[in-house]
């Protein structure tokens, strides 16, 4: 899978910064310590049973 991270990210009709889940979890998972699959259910709204 290819991610491109220079994309620039979207903005709503009220001029805010709109970020993806998937986004999100990229920036989770490349943070230094990453991260474990509760926090990143927990901050993506994912159920635990669909894991």
């Amino acid at each position: 899978m290819t991610v491109q991270l220079s994309q620039k990210p979207k903005k709503t009709a009220a001029g805010n910064v709109r970020t993806t889940k998937k986004a999100q979890l990229i920036r989770m998972l490349q943070s230094k310590t990453g991260s474990d699959i509760g926090a990143i259910s927990k901050k993506l709204g994912w159920q635990s049973g669909g894991l």
